[in-house]
């Protein structure tokens, strides 16, 4: 069993190497992680609210 806790869902993908290195570059750099910035997508992406992505 995964250890993502209640409600929560283990979301696992393929990603060319060089573009998840430069994405999670960039969250570092704005201070922030991989998780936030794609749960905050996804959020958004659901609400159909995409030009509010921060």
């Amino acid at each position: 069993m995964s250890n993502t806790g209640r409600n929560k869902r283990l979301a696992s993908f393929n990603c060319d190497v060089e573009l998840w290195e430069k994405f999670t570059r960039q969250c570092r750099d704005n201070s922030t992680t991989a998780t936030a910035v794609l749960i905050d997508f996804i959020s958004h992406y659901v609400d159909n609210s995409l030009d509010d992505v921060h």
